[in-house]
């Protein structure tokens, strides 16, 4: 491959992450207008700045590899550059997929916003009343003379399954301790 090749592939590359990260903030300027939240370029950059970067870097780097097996056929080399956008799209998609917090800012301000208007109106969860403590209390108890009576040999065969069901059941009995004490 040419110096000028190269070029060629790294822009071509370029082109897909650019491509890709319009397409990625459109959709986050939508979510945000939806939400009714304010959405900010500068933010987005901020936020996934380590993203882009390692976006950038694998271009780089995928070019920098790319003669190992473009020798492999030169035919491919008439189709470099659409080769080589397709590229830099998905794999832009793939490391801001991995790499990226906008998405995860986003979906925490809704959850904000969603408590708060789930308290204004009522709909948060509430806290179980005394007979459904009393329900999960016993329930919990059932569970630990179910269990108390396997062979070594079941337990073994259930394992973690086992290990986590008594557990929580455990956990139950010591969040509803206060229903003994005539709570």
């Amino acid at each position: 491959m040419t110096h000028e090749l190269y070029f060629q592939c790294v822009i071509a590359c370029l082109i897909g992450n650019i491509i890709h990260i319009a397409f990625k903030v459109r959709s986050l300027a939508v979510d945000h207008k939806v939400a009714n939240l304010e959405f900010s370029l500068g933010k987005y950059i901020k936020d996934d700045k380590w993203g882009l970067i390692v976006d950038a870097l694998a271009s780089f780097g995928l070019v920098f590899v790319a003669d190992e097996w473009l020798d492999l056929d030169p035919r491919i080399l008439g189709k470099i550059k659409s080769i080589f956008i397709l590229v830099g799209f998905s794999g832009s998609y793939v490391i801001l997929q991995l790499m990226s917090v906008a998405k995860s800012n986003f979906r925490k301000s809704v959850d904000w916003k969603t408590d708060i208007a789930d308290k204004e109106t009522g709909t948060l969860a509430h806290e179980p009343n005394h007979d459904r403590k009393r329900w999960m209390r016993q329930e919990a108890i059932n569970i630990f003379e179910l269990t108390k009576g396997y062979t070594p040999e079941q337990r073994e065969e259930m394992g973690n399954l086992l290990k986590s069901m008594e557990e929580m059941a455990g956990n139950v009995l010591e969040l509803t301790a206060s229903i003994d004490n005539g709570k």
